[in-house]
């Protein structure tokens, strides 16, 4: 049976992208294909690959692996994946050359960019920018035939499943550097750019609603190599086209947090919490990458959360008490 959530954060705004919506893998049998793709033809031969994606995983390991993009199922080229030792793995050749990010270095529910590169002599692994492996290469090693589809969030495999958010995939024939990869992380790109053989954004549907008619996945590359979406319910919280800011509630949850009122909000200074139904109540603040900054105390006289000393920005508020967890989210100007 699929798990229900409320994802709660919408329109935030980053940089370059404003409001952003992502894709929600079950873990299931949610899937993308795309069949009959370029991607594996250009390949072939070549000695330079990037792969790159913004990943949030919603376990902190997976029981066989979680794919995000590969052609991982005969004569494969590449895989990009989570794996069962909570890290992200890239290989190419079927298994030929692996390397993997330190073990618990994957974040569950925090989105990560991660990106995998093939330079002729090495393979490496990064996220957020950061190298995280290094694996040699042979010289005269190079990609090699592969007639295989390319899956996002599937590989063929049954067991082999990803679940969590997923958004702007990219392919590339070449390889980048540490301050390509740093410049174009949070980058909207044109698709026209030199090599670029896959660009997938994920910035489609409306959030949260009625998605069914939504189910192919655009390339936004000069190729077009559309995925088709299956599996997924694309209705609702879950398995659906969310806007990437989410954070996952139960229904209870979100049935309580209707209650609750959260004043003022745009805030400068502080926030006024009312409606709680419980004479003990704890307050936690959260940033934009559920990282917990502080948590408070409240009762019906001491109701009041200084976000003072935080700077602008998107924040969350869990409010916790005996009869229920709701979260909001609060803007400080």
């Amino acid at each position: 049976m699929k798990k229900i959530y409320l994802f709660i954060g919408l329109f935030l705004v980053l940089p370059f992208y404003g409001q952003q919506n992502c894709l929600n893998f079950d873990g299931v049998d949610d899937q993308v294909l795309i069949a009959n793709s370029q991607t594996p033809a250009l390949l072939i031969g070549s000695k330079v690959l990037t792969v790159e994606a913004w990943v949030r995983p919603a376990l902190a390991s997976y029981p066989d692996s979680g794919p995000i993009v590969s052609n991982h199922i005969s004569n494969t080229q590449f895989a990009l994946r989570a794996t069962s030792a909570g890290a992200y793995e890239f290989f190419i050749g079927f298994g030929t050359y692996v390397v993997s990010s330190p073990e618990n270095s994957l974040k569950k529910d925090v989105w990560q960019h991660i990106v995998g590169v093939y330079d002729t002599t090495s393979i490496k692994i990064y996220i957020d920018g950061v190298l995280q492996g290094t694996t040699a290469v042979d010289s005269s090693y190079f990609l090699p035939f592969s007639g295989s589809d390319i899956f996002i969030g599937y590989d063929g495999y049954p067991l082999e499943k990803f679940s969590g958010g997923l958004y702007d995939i990219r392919i590339w024939r070449k390889a980048a550097t540490i301050n390509e990869i740093a410049t174009n992380m949070n980058a909207v790109l044109t698709g026209n750019e030199d090599n670029l053989l896959a660009y997938y954004k994920f910035n489609q549907g409306m959030a949260y609603g009625n998605n069914t008619t939504v189910t192919t996945l655009i390339d936004s590359s000069v190729y077009q190599q559309n995925g088709i979406l299956s599996g997924f319910d694309l209705n609702g919280n879950f398995s659906n086209w969310l806007d990437k800011t989410y954070l996952s509630l139960s229904t209870e949850q979100f049935d309580s947090a209707l209650k609750l009122s959260v004043a003022p909000n745009p805030t400068s200074d502080f926030v006024s919490i009312t409606g709680f139904n419980s004479s003990i109540v704890t307050a936690e603040v959260y940033d934009v990458n559920g990282r917990k900054l502080f948590s408070k105390k409240l009762n019906q006289t001491q109701s009041i959360v200084s976000l003072k000393n935080l700077s602008s920005g998107i924040y969350f508020i869990k409010i916790i008490s005996d009869k229920s967890v709701t979260t909001t989210k609060v803007i400080k100007n």
